[in-house]
């Protein structure tokens, strides 16, 4: 009897991988804690396709794309640098069933804009948004999906920091409630967007009533460079990056 996948396993495997990402414990910045995780969800052959582009160079952008071997790699190097959760969010996806030529129950999850939000401890909260596409397939004989590859294209980030934490390096704040500053356009909700306007500061994002209730207004360091990821995690990506190059040449 040919192999049957229930409607939405294909998002719920997508939500089980999202779940060992928003993981907080300590094993997060452990090795093996990425490696089992992986090899949970992704298939033996599986890949992990990332575009990053650069927020002040539109045209400019990296594609890197990860494989077993270097993706629990590359999640570690992430976390050690800050990041005390990540989490992925495709609302509206939708699932395509099908069958390969070998009669294997395939998978594919699509969302036109999906978020991969990165919570660092810090304060900050990074988010990139783009389209993603999940393909899997049923691994014989448990029938359970795993990933053969995800492809995410990270089309712009943007930046928020919880308003109590500003301050933390030079003064404390007073009177603050938790609330959200916006670094970047595009925010919305309850969020203060930090736009340059008359009423507020260019620097902190503060009406001038906010910005005097601040000891010391300023920020902690930006946790991302101008793709969106950690410094560390981009050297981790170009290494990678040279070092295929080098085998292939």
């Amino acid at each position: 009897q040919p192999q049957t996948v229930p409607i939405g396993a294909g998002i719920m495997r997508l939500f089980n991988f999202s779940t060992a990402m928003a993981y907080e414990g300590h094993e997060r910045y452990k090795h093996d804690y990425w490696v089992k995780a992986i090899h949970e969800s992704f298939a033996p052959h599986g890949i992990f396709k990332l575009t990053l582009w650069k927020d002040t160079v539109p045209s400019e952008s990296k594609l890197f794309e990860l494989g077993l071997a270097i993706l629990p790699r590359f999640f570690l190097v992430t976390s050690q640098s800050g990041v005390k959760s990540m989490s992925l969010t495709a609302e509206g996806a939708v699932e395509k069933a099908g069958r390969s030529a070998t009669g294997v129950m395939t998978m594919t999850v699509e969302c036109a804009m999906a978020t991969w939000t990165c919570r660092y401890n810090s304060g900050y909260t990074v988010t990139l948004r783009g389209p993603i596409v999940a393909s899997m397939s049923a691994a014989a004989p448990t029938g359970i999906l795993r990933f053969d590859s995800i492809s995410f294209d990270a089309k712009h980030h943007e930046k928020h920091i919880m308003v109590d934490m500003i301050g933390r390096n030079g003064g404390t704040p007073k009177g603050t409630t938790p609330a959200t500053l916006h670094s970047s356009p595009g925010g919305n909700g309850s969020a203060i967007t930090a736009k340059t306007e008359d009423t507020m500061d260019t620097r902190t994002g503060l009406t001038p009533e906010a910005a005097s209730n601040m000891v010391d207004p300023s920020l902690p360091p930006d946790p991302v460079n101008g793709f969106g990821v950690p410094q560390a995690t981009m050297r981790c990506l170009e290494v990678r990056f040279c070092l295929c190059a080098l085998i292939r040449s």
